[in-house]
C-alpha cells in the first residue's frame, strides 16, 4: 500500500475512533507545537540590525536599536542628541549645551557671567566666581571691605578676613581681649582664650587649678583634672584611699579603686571571698559561681 493511501486510511480510522471534534483539536495541538519548535529555532538566528555576541550565545542590537522580543526596533533619536550603549533608559542623551525634556533636547540658555555645568540635572549652568545666581541671571557678589570671596558650599559668597568678623553685610574689627588669640572657627566670636584661661563674657579669666590637679584640654568642663591617685570632688582633688588588697582604678564607679581577684568590696575594705563547697571564683574575680551540675542557693551550691 502506498504511504499516502495508508496515511489517509489511518486518519479515517482515527476519526471514527475519537470523533471529528477530538481529531480536530488534536491536529491543532500538534500544529501549534510544531510552530513553537520552529520559533525556538529561529530565535537562535541573529535578527536584522543586530550582531552575535563575542562570548556565549545570543545577540546584541546595533547602536541605535533596542531589543524587542526576537527583533531590534529603531530608537527615535531627537535633534541635538546621540545614541548611548546602555541597554536601559531612553537609549540616547542630549549633546553638550542641551538639556533633556520629555522626548526632545532643548538648548540651555546660559546667562551672562555663567557657564555650562557638567551636571545633567538642574538648569545646566552655573555662575562664574564672584557672581551668584538670582533667578535666571548671574549677579555680581558685593564683597564688603576687609572681606574676600569664598568657594565654601556653606557660605558661597564671601567671608571676613582674619582679625575681622561678620556683622550683617559688613566686616568689623575684632577686639581681642588679654590672654586671647584670633580664631578662624566660624561659630566663635573671632577669638579664643589661651591655655590656662576660660572665656567669661568679653574677657579671659584664669582657670583656678587646685592642689594635685593639672590643666587639660576639656573645653566643656572645668579645664582641669586630678593627678593619678586623686579624685575630683567639690572643686578639689582628694586623695584616693586604697584599702588593703585593692588597687587604683580610674574606671571604677566607687572611690577610684577596685579589689584584687579573690576579694570583694565591703564598705571601704576588700574582704576575701569565702567559697562554699562546689564553687569557684567568678570571671569578674570579685564574686563566685557554682560548679557545673550545681546551682546557687543562698550561700551554698546544691546539686541541680
Amino acid at each position: 500500500m502506498k504511504p499516502s493511501i495508508y496515511l489517509k486510511t489511518s486518519m479515517a480510522r482515527l476519526v471514527r475512533l475519537i470523533g471529528l471534534a477530538a481529531f480536530t483539536a488534536t491536529l491543532a495541538a500538534v500544529t501549534s507545537s510544531a510552530s513553537i519548535a520552529q520559533g525556538q529555532v529561529s530565535d537562535n538566528a541573529v535578527p536584522a540590525n543586530a550582531r552575535a555576541n563575542n562570548y556565549g550565545r545570543g545577540w546584541t542590537c546595533d547602536l541605535g536599536y533596542r531589543a524587542n522580543d526576537s527583533s531590534c526596533t529603531e530608537i527615535a533619536l531627537p535633534v541635538n542628541a546621540y545614541f548611548t550603549t546602555t541597554t536601559y533608559g531612553r537609549g540616547w542623551e542630549c549633546l553638550r549645551g542641551y538639556m533633556h525634556r520629555q522626548d526632545s533636547c532643548y538648548e540651555i540658555q546660559v546667562p551672562e557671567n555663567g557657564f555650562l555645568a557638567s551636571s545633567l540635572y538642574g538648569t545646566g549652568w552655573a555662575c562664574k566666581r564672584g557672581y551668584r545666581r538670582e533667578g535666571a541671571a548671574c549677579v555680581l557678589v558685593p564683597v564688603p571691605e576687609n572681606a574676600h570671596l569664598t568657594t565654601s558650599s556653606a557660605n558661597p559668597d564671601w567671608a571676613c578676613n582674619r582679625t575681622y568678623r561678620k556683622e550683617g553685610e559688613s566686616c568689623i574689627l575684632i577686639e581681642l581681649p588679654e590672654n586671647a588669640y584670633f580664631s578662624d572657627s566660624s561659630w566663635s566670636v573671632g577669638w579664643a582664650c589661651g591655655r590656662g584661661f576660660r572665656a567669661n563674657g568679653n574677657t579671659c579669666a584664669p582657670i583656678e587649678v587646685p592642689a594635685n590637679g593639672y590643666l587639660n584640654n576639656d573645653s566643656s568642663g572645668d579645664g582641669w583634672a586630678c593627678e593619678r591617685g586623686f579624685q575630683k570632688k567639690r572643686g578639689a582633688c582628694n586623695e584616693i584611699k586604697v584599702p588593703l588588697n585593692g588597687y587604683l582604678d580610674t574606671a571604677s564607679y566607687r572611690e577610684g579603686w577596685s579589689c584584687l581577684r579573690g576579694f570583694a568590696a565591703r564598705g571601704d575594705a576588700c574582704e576575701a571571698i569565702r567559697l562554699p563547697a562546689n564553687a569557684h571564683i567568678s570571671v569578674s574575680g570579685n564574686g563566685w559561681d557554682c560548679d557545673p551540675k550545681f546551682q546557687k542557693r543562698r550561700d551554698t551550691c546544691v546539686a541541680s
